[in-house]
């Protein structure tokens, strides 16, 4: 299988913010036009203002949005 993918499903994946642009830049690399990615994300000890920055570098690629029936 070769890239892009219709769809990136990943879970628990941040908790370090030094990881998150090399994070986002594989996403990138392995999605296309077409591709959905599928976030599973637990606050796990980010500061509001740390998890804000990693959101931000997410929204500069993706179309951000919350599952329906989950609080942002």
């Amino acid at each position: 299988l070769k890239p892009p993918y219709e769809w990136i499903v990943a879970s628990d994946i941040i908790y370090e913010l030094v990881v998150i642009e090399d994070l986002v830049k594989s996403m990138v690399a392995l999605s296309g036009p077409g591709t959905n990615v599928l976030l599973a994300y637990r606050n796990r000890g980010l500061s509001e203002e740390r998890e804000a920055v990693v959101f931000a570098e997410f929204e500069k690629y993706f179309d951000v949005q919350p599952a329906p029936g989950v609080n942002p």
